[in-house]
This record gives structure tokens, sequence and C-alpha cells, in this order.
């Protein structure tokens, strides 16, 4: 299992891409690193040419 930080890094340094889909509609929506001034980087999905919350939207992985 990858740690937010080890997906960040790993996206960083562009060796992996992550991304995930919508069960309903199959739609895919890319995983990006987000940077705002005076935060911590966090995960983001990207779709349709914008950010948006599809990570939110997904069950808790179980651990």
């Amino acid at each position: 299992m990858w740690t937010r930080e080890q997906v960040i890094q790993s996206i960083d340094a562009k060796t992996n891409t992550f991304y995930v889909l919508d069960p309903s509609t199959g739609k895919r929506a890319d995983i990006g690193v987000v940077r705002d001034a005076g935060k911590a980087p966090y995960l983001r999905t990207h779709a349709d040419g914008r950010w948006n919350n599809n990570l939110l939207a997904l069950n808790q992985c179980p651990l």
C-alpha cells in the first residue's frame, strides 16, 4: 500500500501515474499534486480540464 507522501514523490519524479475510475461511468480521472502557498502538497483528481474531488467520492480502502 502506498502512503500519500510516496504517491506525491512518485508523481513528482514522474516514475508512476495514478488515476481513479468512476464506478458508474468508467470515466478516468488522473491524480495530481496540488501545491497551495503555505500549505503541504496534497493529492487531487484532474478530469475534463479542471481539478475536481473524485477522491472524496471513493469508498475508503480497508487496511
